[in-house]
């Protein structure tokens, strides 16, 4: 027989989150990242893909970035004198705490 387990955190589906959580990551009303963003662990950035991604950092800003040999790096797009849209590193971000394709 299964005991009932007690949480002061409600869990269920809310209609806000639109999924079954109590992540409190993404589950939360109000979440400022989408539901499928993944956190960045500071300690292990490693675990963010080499390719272009949108990194969202802690004072609410998303620019797109990807991780270059453990650091950080934010990509800008330009256009070359050709019309051709190609994309530049413009230096590291330091406060990221999330990502998402």
């Amino acid at each position: 027989m299964a005991s009932i387990r007690y949480s002061r955190v409600p869990m269920g589906y809310s209609p806000d989150a639109g999924r079954f959580s109590n992540n409190s990551f993404t589950g939360r009303q109000g979440s400022r990242f989408p539901a499928h963003a993944r956190p960045i662990d500071p300690c292990n950035p490693d675990l963010v893909p080499s390719q272009a991604v949108k990194i969202y950092q802690a004072d609410n800003k998303v620019t797109w970035g990807w991780n270059r040999s453990g650091n950080l790096k934010k990509l800008e797009s330009y256009r070359d004198p050709a019309g051709v849209t190609r994309w530049m590193e413009r230096g590291d971000i330091y406060n990221a705490v999330a990502w998402s394709t």
